[in-house]
């Protein structure tokens, strides 16, 4: 359609919506060009913002060290911790009655599973880099990892017993972590807790990682939402895209949409390792 010189006529005989700026070089010279062909109404943006808008998650390898700054910019708009907390104290007390009213069932389940312990419970990374114990249904044979090396979840992972294979995809297994919401060790949405065990071969292989301990993790969050279950360093990436698009949109409408798409999930019984 033109080269740069050409951008003003282009804007001028095609009318577009949006603009978006990818591989210029001189952007300033193209922005110069576009404003004086800017009483047509129109949108502008670069090709970062149009990817994170596009596909609900941001893209890692342009990411720089200065991005992180606009997450504490003066002039964002914040998610209160007391409105984020207010929103997990809500939302345990309201399912409070039935899950006690499961626990039960669900720790007979885990029984008849075969031996071991009805709760299991794990240290994770939480906010800030602190660990704490996240507490989960038993899904898993006895001594699942007897070389004491962790291992991550694959999703035919024989180590899973059948019943908690059922578990896992009903999130029935999630259901003792509502104690570490009200523990404060975690939120209702969040990144997933990791374990500490993969922390230097996250940080390692997959840039900014340690950015996902900004906030609590959550029992559910937007990567879970979006793209499930993941078993190695380039799953991780793949979610950490995810969580970090949360991490810049945060807030209190978003929250009640994740948990809400988080229902839909349970009830269809998909996206569980």
């Amino acid at each position: 359609m033109g080269g740069i010189h050409e951008l003003g006529a282009v804007v001028e005989e095609t009318r577009p919506d949006l603009i978006v700026l990818a591989g210029v070089e001189d952007r300033a010279l193209a922005t110069q060009l576009i404003f004086e062909a800017s009483r047509f109404p129109f949108r502008l943006v670069e090709l970062n913002h149009f990817y994170e808008a596009a596909f609900g998650r941001l893209p890692l390898k342009n990411l720089t060290p200065a991005w992180f700054m606009g997450l504490l910019h003066l002039h964002r708009r914040p998610y209160s911790r007391i409105s984020k907390r207010t929103f997990d104290l809500a939302i345990t007390a309201v399912a409070i009655v039935p899950v006690a009213l499961l626990f039960p069932f669900v720790a007979l389940l885990v029984r008849c599973s075969g031996p071991g312990a009805i709760l299991f419970k794990q240290v994770r990374l939480g906010e800030c880099g602190k660990l704490f114990k996240i507490y989960k249904f038993r899904t898993m044979v006895v001594d699942a990892e007897r070389q004491g090396v962790a291992v991550w979840a694959s999703a035919a992972d024989p180590r899973i017993t059948p019943i908690g294979r059922f578990m896992r995809r009903t999130r029935l297994d999630e259901l003792p972590q509502l104690w570490n919401v009200l523990r404060g060790d975690m939120s209702i949405v969040g990144p997933r807790p990791e374990r500490p065990e993969f922390l230097e071969l996250l940080a390692k292989e997959v840039p900014f990682w340690e950015r996902r301990h900004l906030v609590k993790p959550g029992i559910t969050g937007w990567a879970q939402v979006r793209c499930g279950y993941t078993d190695d360093s380039l799953g991780a990436a793949d979610k950490l895209s995810h969580d970090l698009y949360y991490l810049k949109h945060r807030s209190l409408l978003l929250d009640v949409a994740i948990a809400a798409k988080t229902a839909a999930i349970v009830v269809r019984g998909t996206g569980a390792h």
